[in-house]
């Protein structure tokens, strides 16, 4: 008996073998198109950068803080909310060095890019925010644009990619630490438009 399932089960891995690596191999070419096709969206340019209600800045990276502060001296907009876990005491610094008033400046806790936008959806409806710039790096702006459209219904957002050295798609495969980032952040995408179609709100809220 266990002889004759041993070989029931070596058949049908016989039969099925080429067609198992068939779809390996076709899903690995999707996947792998995809990424690249994600890449290719990528944007490295800020849109018109227009007056609006408040400036938004998603921690996590470089030069975020530093850009939405410089925003608020120029006047883009009245108020900046940074959304984030990041240290308390050097946001306060990087505020006190701009020579910004503290009271145009409100902080968050979100501690991943979904209650980034859950909680600047409660930041924009307390304080009657209709227009907003959202500031956060460039590989993450996919996802951050796709989660704060769903969650900010009826905010005019602008959104304004930080993107340091790399100007164009060819410079993110050319420099392994941008395609290591743009490649967890296209799986993160991935994961969170997948959890968005079945409707998991709560697991979205970890990524």
């Amino acid at each position: 008996m266990t002889i004759e399932i041993g070989l029931k089960r070596e058949n049908w891995f016989d039969r099925n073998a080429k067609k198992i690596l068939l779809s390996l191999l076709a899903f690995s070419i999707i996947y792998s198109l995809g990424f690249v096709a994600f890449v290719q969206t990528l944007r490295f340019k800020n849109e018109d950068i227009g007056k609006a209600d408040a400036i938004v800045v998603l921690t996590g990276a470089p030069g975020r803080i530093e850009a939405g502060l410089q925003m608020l001296k120029d006047g883009v907009a009245p108020k900046l909310f940074i959304s984030g876990i990041e240290n308390k005491i050097y946001l306060n610094q990087a505020v006190e060095k701009a020579r910004i008033n503290p009271k145009q400046v409100a902080f968050g806790t979100a501690k991943s890019t979904a209650e980034n936008a859950l909680e600047t959806a409660e930041f924009a409806k307390r304080n009657n925010v209709r227009s907003m710039v959202v500031i956060t790096s460039f590989y993450h702006m996919p996802r951050a644009r796709a989660l704060f459209n769903r969650y900010l219904k009826g905010v005019d957002i602008t959104y304004v990619p930080i993107s340091h050295q790399i100007r164009d798609s060819r410079n993110v495969f050319r420099n392994s630490i941008a395609l290591s980032l743009a490649f967890k952040e296209y799986n993160k995408f991935l994961i969170t438009g997948a959890l968005t179609y079945f409707g998991a709100d709560t697991a979205i809220k970890f990524l």
